[in-house]
């Protein structure tokens, strides 16, 4: 695990799950983190009620809105600790957050196009106006907010 130590403002490691974490390559890593997300985004594609209904827990955006809490985690732990990072990571974390911007626009679009293509089934509404709004809801708090 690596721990971020303010007294000496550098990261710490300390026994990892994950070996290949290391002080030396958090900061790779997390900018990977980041172009993951973006490229998550751009791959998420709305459910496809055509081939068969599927099965969701919370919403059919669940997926999407879950991308979103992700990158704004991603973003908080960048903003909590920014004196860490080198410079560079400040243009890579600009640069992904005006592209994440964008595509929650286009991923909106397309959720609000696959809502209008809904008919209400009797297991229930998929399509309903309220899991669109939580969806939109999700971009303003993790996106949108976390980034202003």
């Amino acid at each position: 695990v690596v721990l971020i130590n303010r007294k000496s403002n550098d990261f710490e490691s300390h026994a990892s799950p994950l070996p290949i974490v290391s002080t030396k390559n958090v900061i790779l890593l997390f900018e990977l983190v980041l172009h993951m997300i973006v490229s998550s985004l751009t791959l998420y594609d709305p459910p496809h009620i055509k081939r068969s209904i599927p099965t969701f827990h919370g919403g059919p955006f669940d997926e999407l809105i879950s991308l979103l809490e992700f990158y704004s985690n991603s973003i908080l732990l960048f903003q909590t600790n920014s004196y860490l990072f080198p410079q560079r990571v400040f243009f890579q974390v600009t640069k992904t957050s005006l592209v994440t911007i964008k595509l929650c626009e286009y991923q909106l679009r397309r959720c609000v196009e696959w809502r209008n293509s809904c008919r209400t089934r009797p297991q229930g509404d998929l399509g309903s106006p309220d899991l669109l709004q939580s969806l939109a809801n999700s971009i303003a708090t993790n996106c949108v907010g976390t980034i202003a």
